[in-house]
């Protein structure tokens, strides 16, 4: 899957996504920009965060740290994220200044949800793309669109 999307995180403190997500969200991963600080000459830093910590109910995948990025917004910014998941991998690219990329097994055939979040305040979804990538190996054909 490939999403796109453009979020305006107004006053919240934390804004994002959550991918692999099963229904009652037991499994999911993380996709989220914290505010970490306000320099004096216009540009705040963000953390940007990808977090597996849930991403798998399997007691043989070991939990891990979040990986974590700097990024650095001019006032009013907005976040443009794209993501691409690809079986297990999660790729982040934000505003084309910073990529993070981490592993996630989730165990449920239901983990194929997204859903967005904003914590402190309330945010703004600007837009939302969403695209099924198709494998490129013919073994994988028939788990198209999982």
């Amino acid at each position: 899957m490939e999403l796109e999307l453009v979020l305006d995180r107004k006053q919240a403190r934390e804004v994002g996504l959550r991918v692999l997500r099963s229904p009652d969200g037991d499994e999911q991963t993380s996709i989220s920009l914290l505010k970490a600080w306000h320099w004096p000459w216009g540009k705040t830093k963000y953390d940007l965060m990808v977090d597996v910590s849930q991403a798998s109910l399997s007691p043989d995948v070991d939990s891990r740290s979040p990986e974590i990025g700097p990024l650095f917004l001019k006032e009013g910014e907005k976040l443009h994220l794209r993501v691409f998941i690809d079986r297990s991998i999660v790729e982040v690219f934000a505003n084309g200044r910073q990529a993070l990329l981490l592993r996630a097994y989730p165990t449920r055939d239901d983990s194929t949800g997204v859903s967005l979040f904003a914590r402190g305040s309330e945010a703004e979804l600007i837009s939302l793309d969403a695209y099924q990538m198709r494998s490129i190996w013919p073994e994988l054909k028939d788990k198209e669109g999982q």
